[in-house]
């Protein structure tokens, strides 16, 4: 019994491990990657720029909220990126939470943001 219960560990510790293996930073070369793909989608023209200014895991599922800046006025770009890193997409609702709740915790944080004077678009304060 005792064996099959470290078995156990060990095997829920190895798949956290390779889950967090997955779950890696964003390189500069996948960077630079998504701000030409960005770049060409949205048809820029060659003077502006778009550059990667955050990416940071959604949850344990390898999803990556990117946050772009374009070089022009214009609000932040955010897009998350699947766990295979082969799709961008503007948005990711979690089907396994109660969308009331969810929408309930949406409406809180943004009277918490509002309550704490923050602008209420998001970009470069001087812009």
């Amino acid at each position: 019994m005792r064996f099959r219960a470290a078995h156990a560990a060990y095997l829920l510790l190895l798949a956290r491990t390779s889950l967090a293996e997955q779950c890696q930073a964003i390189s500069s070369q996948e960077s630079a990657r998504f701000e030409t793909f960005l770049r060409a989608w949205y048809q820029l023209p060659s003077h502006q720029s778009l550059t990667l200014i955050d990416s940071s895991a959604v949850d344990s599922s390898c999803y990556r909220k990117l946050v772009f800046r374009a070089s022009m006025r214009a609000p932040l770009l955010t897009l998350y990126l699947t766990p295979d890193g082969k799709h961008l997409v503007s948005g990711v609702m979690d089907l396994t939470v109660d969308p009331a709740v969810a929408q309930r915790k949406m409406r809180q944080e943004l009277a918490a943001t509002l309550a704490s004077g923050a602008w209420l678009i998001r970009g470069d304060e001087e812009a």
